[in-house]
């Protein structure tokens, strides 16, 4: 079977049962986001130990976690359009190409945050009104701090599995 039959399948199982198939599209993006879901909440469990402070540390960091997470998004977005454009076209080496980019793109996003995080951190933190001084180890500045370098780290990995997951999707 070539790529047109096999995709005429696809689209023929579609046309079938819409219903059916979105639900086989939907269910692992639900299963997914609940599993991170839970991951939060498992996470503010354990952190609300430790107290407010460490509560709202996290909250500081928020808006700069989902800016990353916007930017992989919207740019996966992009990956898997012009990715599966080309598959759709059958020109593998444009989806190759359009693959290949996409790498690079993720690397050189994780570079970006990663140093502007590192860089400009703290002083981020400040403008969103993290309060105290980065010397004492029980301000709401500092703890906010502690997380967010150990959440740059984690940064480079969101990235590339977020192209990743757009690179398979954009093949189907």
């Amino acid at each position: 079977m070539d790529l047109g039959q096999k995709e005429e399948s696809r689209l023929n199982k579609f046309l079938s049962n819409p219903s059916r198939a979105l639900w086989t599209l939907a269910l692992p993006i639900m299963a997914g986001m609940g599993i991170q879901t839970l991951y939060n909440i498992v996470d503010m469990i354990f952190i609300g130990q430790l107290g407010g402070e460490a509560i709202a540390g996290i909250a500081f960091n928020m808006p700069l976690f989902f800016l990353a997470l916007g930017l992989t998004m919207g740019l996966g977005v992009g990956v898997t359009a012009s990715i599966a454009r080309f598959i759709g076209k059958n020109d593998k080496s444009g989806a190759d190409n359009s693959a290949e980019h996409a790498i690079a793109i993720a690397f050189f996003i994780s570079l970006l945050l990663f140093i502007v995080i590192i860089t400009f951190g703290k002083k981020m933190l400040f403008i969103f009104g993290a309060s105290g001084s980065i010397d004492n180890p029980k301000s709401i500045l500092s703890l906010a701090w502690d997380y967010l370098r150990v959440l740059s780290i984690g940064i480079p990995f969101m990235v590339f599995s977020g192209f990743f997951r757009s690179i398979l999707a954009g093949e189907g």
